[in-house]
C-alpha cells in the first residue's frame, strides 16, 4: 500500500511578506550605496594595485565586484516585482495555485538573498583586507623619506 506525502506549506501572512521585501529591498538599496563606495576605492588605489605584486588577485576582486553589482541589479528588480505582486495574497480572493506559487517564489528569493548576502560578506571580508593592505604600503611610504 503506498502512502500520500502530503507537503504541509508554511503560509506567511501577507504582512510579514510584505514586510520581508521591504527589508530586502532596504539591505539592497543600502549594499548598492556601499558598492559604490566600494568602486571608489578601487579608483583611489588603482595605482597601487596596478603596480602590486598581487595584481592578478586584485584584478579578480575588482571583477567580482562587477559581477556582485550586476547579481544585485538582477536581485532587486526581482524583489521589486515580487512586492509588487503582494497584492495576489490580500485580494481575499481564493486562488490557492498563484497564492502558493506566490508563497514558492518567495522561499526562493529568500534563499537567493541569503545567499548573495553569504557571497556579498565573504567579498568585502577579502575585498576590505586588500585595501587594508594597500593602506599600510601607502603608510609606509609617506614615513620613510
Amino acid at each position: 500500500m503506498k502512502r500520500k506525502v502530503i507537503a504541509i506549506q508554511e503560509w506567511l501572512d501577507p504582512d510579514s511578506l510584505h514586510q520581508e521585501t521591504k527589508s530586502w529591498i532596504s539591505v539592497i538599496e543600502f549594499i548598492g550605496d556601499e558598492q559604490r563606495f566600494l568602486n571608489e576605492l578601487v579608483k583611489d588605489f588603482t595605482i597601487e594595485l596596478t603596480q602590486s605584486p598581487n595584481f592578478e588577485s586584485s584584478k579578480r576582486t575588482v571583477s567580482e565586484l562587477l559581477s556582485l553589482e550586476r547579481e544585485l541589479v538582477v536581485m532587486k528588480e526581482k524583489v521589486q516585482l515580487h512586492g509588487n505582486q503582494l497584492k495576489i495574497m490580500t485580494d481575499k480572493v481564493d486562488q490557492l495555485e498563484m497564492e502558493s506559487a506566490y508563497l514558492k517564489t518567495h522561499k526562493k528569493l529568500s534563499s537567493q538573498y541569503t545567499a548573495y548576502m553569504k557571497k556579498y560578506r565573504e567579498f568585502k571580508t577579502g575585498f576590505f583586507k586588500m585595501i587594508t593592505e594597500q593602506l599600510k604600503k601607502r603608510k609606509t611610504k609617506k614615513l620613510t623619506p
